[in-house]
């Protein structure tokens, strides 16, 4: 196997749910060029087991790109009738996907998915027709050494030094499958009576989660910093990787910070088709309703405080230099 060929599209976490099933692979074919292609190529670029990403294109573009590049093997880890026949007329000798009858018609190696399992449990058991030795691994993501950088200044102009130990939280606007802000703002005001050398940072990536940052802030006694400006993805992800700890929604946030091996505090709505994406990792704590009827506004701040003093050992610890992919930087301990 020299040339390998990853398709996952979709929102972050989904993309995200695909790297587990990238180390499985390099792990059996450590001599293969694995290339991905997908509508989020920043999860993959600094990934130290991909070679190249591709980003979603024409049809005809990426019939001709695929077709070129040879590729002996292909993993189409959503279910996609283009895909599947794109890779089909392109001459890819080893196709494999989810089953489906919209797609069996081109895929030669179908595998039956099940439905209980997460979706990056999934996407390695697609792996099943190579025979190959799996073993669980979680969601990788890396920070290159400039995005550190311009986090760092960022968060030095915010008061924030190297040093200090801070706590992000991602409230990511408002409705049924968020927390609600006046639990942030007793959250804030109970972190900072039990943690008071630790800085709170609330930030948001878009307009509306930029509202709703500014309102918890206004609500909390114990004044938290806000960033008040959009941040680009890249820019956002370093900050998560240089926090001690991350407090988020059921968003974006959380999985990134649970693929960059952060100790995280993520809010599940019930709804058992998103728990197949949900964050998973060491140090994740997900907060869910207990009881039918109940919803995320039933779980009191204290409750959360109590799982951030579970954490406490983690994000209280000394920061060290790690190294990744694209060079050695300094965040904190995960």
């Amino acid at each position: 196997m020299k040339k390998i060929l990853l398709i996952t599209f979709g929102n972050i976490a989904q993309n995200l749910a695909a790297t587990p099933a990238i180390s499985v692979l390099k792990r059996n074919f450590p001599k293969a060029d694995i290339t991905v292609l997908t509508d989020k190529s920043y999860i993959f670029a600094n990934n130290p087991y991909v070679e190249e990403t591709i980003l979603s294109q024409t049809f005809s573009k990426e019939f001709r790109t695929i077709k070129d590049a040879g590729y002996d093997l292909a993993v189409l880890f959503n279910t996609s009738f283009k895909y599947s026949l794109l890779l089909f007329l392109a001459g890819v000798k080893k196709r494999l996907a989810p089953s489906s009858r919209l797609t069996n018609l081109f895929i030669n190696n179908p595998v039956k998915i099940d439905e209980a399992k997460t979706k990056a449990e999934q996407n390695i058991s697609l792996l099943s027709p190579l025979f190959i030795y799996s073993f669980p691994s979680g969601p990788m993501l890396n920070v290159p050494k400039k995005a550190d950088e311009e986090a760092k200044k960022y968060l030095s102009d915010a008061g924030i030094l190297p040093s200090d130990k801070f706590i992000l939280m991602c409230p990511s606007g408002q409705g049924d499958d968020n927390w609600p802000k006046d639990k942030y703002a007793a959250l804030i005001d109970a972190l900072a009576l039990k943690f008071p050398t630790v800085k709170i940072l609330l930030i948001g990536k878009t307009k509306k989660d930029i509202s709703a940052a500014n309102e918890i802030y206004w609500r909390s006694i114990r004044k938290p910093l806000v960033a008040r400006e959009q941040l680009t993805l890249e820019k956002f992800t370093a900050l998560l990787n240089r926090s001690a700890l991350v407090v988020s929604n059921y968003k974006a946030p959380s999985h990134l910070a649970s693929a960059l091996g952060k100790a995280v505090i993520a809010f599940i709505p019930n709804d058992t088709k998103k728990n197949i994406l949900k964050p998973y990792g060491s140090d994740t704590i997900l907060m869910e309703a207990k009881e039918e009827g109940q919803t995320l506004a039933d779980i009191s701040p204290s409750e959360v405080a109590d799982m951030v003093a579970k954490l406490a050992p983690k994000f209280l610890a000394k920061n060290k230099d790690i190294k990744n992919a694209k060079g050695t930087f300094s965040f904190f301990n995960n």
